[in-house]
């Protein structure tokens, strides 16, 4: 196409986005602009961003059922435009369109905008860390005797406690604690392998970090990363295939806190609401810095969106934000959050990222997430049994256990940290 002509139609497409007066009328006209920019990029006028920046500001249509679509179109357009047009005109003013744009929309605009933007290539790239692609298939037994020796504790006759599928008793040092964390199920085997190889990646690689991350130091009884405790206590013996006369498991020091969560309330005491501030804080920056390393934690809390059928779902039943629906029981999964005073926990959820950025938006999504839940959870737990409807059928008005200017506090933490 010549240039006059390729000129006349780019002010014809976006005079009907600039003057749509319907919702039809307007999503059509994006998608034909839309189409144009795809393939007239690179010459296109460095004003064809503003219309449909206009149009996503002007929020006109976001009462409409199918609104997103629309606004999704318009800001994919810009992102094309960021692709596709030169660096310095076209490309640059559409970015700034965008960035400008997250501060002045909300709603379906707002979530357009962000996903458009997410969708630009990232220079993230995660840390090759060894990872078993199957679980092993013949593991050592090894004792508690065995471990005890090998972490260097000074007494062996202490029976240890069990914490959730873990059992623990008093490290080599006195802030410290020797954990088998044994595996619940077949499938739970390669995991818990990756994470003692992440602890031993991490502990190597500090990153300079600048707030407390207790990384917990891998034990390797007979040389292995996984074995079998052939005298756990029988309540533990889950017998997987893997493991007929015990329980897989494996062993790590980590720090006397390890095991103290942020919003735990011990008989009727709340957390204090300063230390509890900068735990958020910490993990907050934690879970962004890990992000922008390539590490990416999956499971910051343990979030379903259908619980009861977690195991005959091909998604587990686990809950995806980005697609919205109902989330089944929050604040039971605030309970135990993977995070706490000694950083982020439970390695076996990390991955490492390398690739497209919605994929990394989505992950970041999860984690801010997960801090949000659960510092609503701090107010929440100081009455658990305030749930579900009142006699009228309505939701049970919970909003007096709120303090609105300390809430406001965590939540501007969260986004300022991560």
């Amino acid at each position: 196409m010549h240039e006059p002509n390729l000129a006349a139609e780019q002010r014809i497409l976006t005079d009907r986005v600039q003057n749509a007066g319907d919702f039809a009328g307007a999503y059509l006209a994006v998608r034909a602009l839309h189409g144009h920019i795809r393939r007239h990029g690179p010459a296109c006028a460095p004003d064809t961003a503003i219309p449909l920046e206009n149009l996503i500001r002007a929020d006109r249509f976001s009462s409409e059922t199918q609104a997103v679509f629309l606004y999704r179109e318009a800001a994919e357009a810009l992102v094309t435009l960021v692709k596709g047009g030169p660096k310095k005109t076209v490309g640059l003013r559409a970015l700034n369109g965008l960035n400008s744009l997250l501060s002045a929309t909300r709603g379906h605009p707002l979530r357009a905008t962000a996903e458009a933007l997410a969708a630009l290539p990232v220079a993230v790239r995660g840390p090759r860390v060894e990872q078993s692609e199957t679980a092993p298939t013949i593991l050592p037994a090894v004792t508690w005797a065995e471990i005890i020796a090998k972490a260097g504790c000074r007494t062996a006759a202490e029976k240890p406690r069990r914490i959730g599928r873990s059992l623990v008793r008093p490290g080599p040092h006195k802030d410290t604690l020797l954990v088998v964390k044994c595996a619940r199920h077949a499938a739970d085997i390669e995991l818990i392998h990756n994470e003692i190889r992440w602890m031993a990646y991490l502990r190597d690689h500090p990153e300079g970090l600048l707030v407390r991350f207790d990384v917990p130091e891998p034990i390797r009884p007979c040389g292995s990363e996984v074995f079998v405790l052939s005298d756990a206590p029988e309540e533990m013996k889950k017998t997987p295939p893997a493991s007929p006369n015990g329980c897989c498991g494996i062993a790590f020091v980590a720090h006397q806190d390890y095991f103290v969560y942020p919003n735990a309330h011990h008989l009727g005491r709340r957390p204090d609401p300063e230390w509890f501030l900068g735990v958020i804080c910490q993990n907050a920056y934690l879970f962004g810095r890990l992000c922008a390393l390539g590490i990416v934690h999956q499971a910051p809390i343990p979030l379903f969106h259908n619980r009861v059928q977690s195991n005959r779902r091909q998604d587990r039943g686990l809950y995806e934000w980005h697609r919205g629906g109902r989330l089944d029981r929050w604040l039971h999964s605030c309970r135990h959050p993977n995070f706490g005073p000694t950083g982020v926990r439970d390695f076996e959820h990390f991955m490492s990222f390398s690739g497209a950025g919605t994929p990394l938006y989505h992950h970041i999504g999860s984690h801010l997430l997960a801090l949000l839940l659960t510092t609503g959870s701090y107010f929440r737990f100081k009455d658990t049994a305030r749930i579900g409807t009142d006699p009228s059928g309505a939701p049970v008005d919970v909003r007096d256990l709120f303090d609105p200017e300390f809430f406001q506090r965590l939540i501007e933490a969260v986004f300022g940290q991560c």
